[in-house]
């Protein structure tokens, strides 16, 4: 739906929607099913099924640097940052008064001086955006860490100091005078989380799936979508677009300079990297010619196909195709792990996958072909084929 409201030019219109190559693959990873072998767009922003994908692997890399940090005897405190907003003011110019508020925060002596004298020792910011009777509420999520010797008066000293910082270079912008009471700073538990607000979540999770979970003030920008779905609203797709168009090119988290390097951690993947990384070798369960997988696209069944496949596996997903008309056969051929899988085709009738195309014989036959009975003319005795690539 994101890429229909969006349109050419944009990544998320393909995604899970156009083959790599002849063959989709479906996979199950703890009884959620998904797709491979499939174009991914690799956006948080705009795209529900690749930003899950990428922040669970954010939230583990965030993980792993907590756990390390109360190894070493560090704590660390979440603050979320504000700023006014209307009704009347369009998205962008307040996503970007937001960035430019945090830049300024973080610059200059004073800055080098107050984060040397609390203990300060690096943080990640997380960028989110909520709408409501207000207009558009982009703010940040600041998961701050300190020193072993900090003490909990130099924490909240620093807080004071960047809250102050903020609060100036908001008012500078003309964008009005920040509320302390929409300031918040509270301590993370490194073993359970942060209390109260961020302790529903756990600091890793609020910090990358805020954008994704429900909001009560407000609406995400993926609710915004699903109300969409739900009743087709011109104003919620006008919203999207705008909420898209603002945050397109933007960086979700943003790690300060160093921290990785302290905490050993590896350099951080690309967002498209971590959309594509559950599709592994061992959870490839069916193969999807590209025929059937298109005519699943076309009739807008592709995450009915997933839902069959979780709750009725292979006989789920033939009898969805059979519902809905769309013509398949059944073979079995080696899959990415080189264990024999089932393949869906829509051949013509007599015909064998791959033999029109001409593709290349593989190691294994495939067995007999067992077509969809409603739509396929009776069954004669299978050819044996080669499996194919």
């Amino acid at each position: 739906m994101a890429g229909r409201i969006l349109g050419d030019g944009w990544r998320v219109r393909n995604c899970g929607r156009k083959t790599i190559g002849h063959r989709a693959t479906l996979h199950d990873s703890d009884g959620v099913a998904h797709f491979g072998g499939v174009e991914t767009c690799g956006s948080v922003w705009v795209c529900p099924v690749c930003a899950a994908k990428i922040t669970e692997g954010r939230r583990s890399e965030i993980d792993a640097v907590l756990s390390a940090h109360r190894e070493a005897g560090g704590v660390a405190y979440m603050a979320t940052l504000t700023l006014p907003h209307y009704a009347f003011q369009a998205c962008a110019p307040l996503r970007s008064a937001v960035s430019t508020g945090w830049r300024k925060v973080k610059s200059g002596k004073a800055w080098i001086e107050a984060r040397e004298r609390c203990g300060w020792m690096g943080d990640i910011r997380a960028l989110e955006v909520t709408h409501g009777k207000n207009g558009w509420h982009p703010h940040l999520h600041v998961l701050l860490f300190f020193e072993p010797w900090a003490t909990k008066d130099d924490a909240y000293g620093l807080a004071g100091w960047i809250f102050d910082r903020w609060r100036a270079a908001i008012e500078r912008m003309g964008l009005g005078r920040c509320s302390v009471d929409a300031f918040a700073f509270e301590p993370v538990n490194l073993d359970q989380g942060a209390a109260d607000y961020v302790a529903k979540w756990g600091a890793a999770l609020e910090l990358t799936k805020a954008h994704t979970k429900r909001s009560k003030n407000g609406r995400t920008p993926f609710q915004i979508l699903a109300d969409h779905i739900g009743d087709r609203s011109p104003s919620d797709a006008r919203l999207f677009r705008e909420y898209a168009t603002a945050f397109k090119g933007t960086r979700h988290l943003t790690w300060s300079r160093d921290l990785r390097r302290r905490y050993a951690l590896p350099d951080a993947p690309e967002d498209e990297t971590l959309a594509k990384a559950d599709q592994s070798k061992e959870t490839h369960r069916v193969t999807i010619d590209r025929d059937v997988f298109d005519a699943v696209v076309a009739k807008r069944l592709t995450a009915d196909v997933l839902v069959a496949f979780e709750t009725g596996g292979l006989d789920g997903v033939t009898a969805l195709l059979t519902q809905h008309a769309i013509p398949w056969s059944l073979f079995e051929a080696p899959g990415l792990n080189r264990c024999p899988v089932p393949v869906i085709t829509g051949p013509a009738p007599g015909q064998c996958p791959g033999s029109a195309r001409g593709d290349p014989p593989g190691q294994a036959p495939w067995p007999g072909c067992r077509r969809n009975p409603g739509l396929s003319p009776p069954r004669t005795e299978p050819r044996e084929v080669h499996n194919v690539h």
